[in-house]
């Protein structure tokens, strides 16, 4: 059973790990600089499913848009 599920549903105040990337080259080149690959741990700080997402790793936050957090997917941490 797959229980990766992408960002963008993830919810509010949840861990999650990420688990894939479905981007191109230069998608995940930008998530690569912002420390953001497979195994990493997140903590969904606010979003919803037209705006921003904002998230938490190692106690900085980053703003995601809609569309990125649409092509990461995630497992429950």
């Amino acid at each position: 059973m797959n229980n990766t599920f992408p960002l963008l549903k993830a919810r509010i105040g949840s861990q999650v790990i990420i688990d894939e990337l479905k981007g191109g080259p230069g998608f995940y080149r930008r998530l690569i600089d912002m420390g953001l690959l497979p195994g990493t741990n997140i903590e969904i700080i606010s979003g919803g499913t037209n705006g921003p997402i904002i998230i938490a790793k190692d106690g900085i936050r980053i703003g995601i848009g809609a569309r990125m957090a649409a092509k990461i997917f995630v497992r429950p941490a």
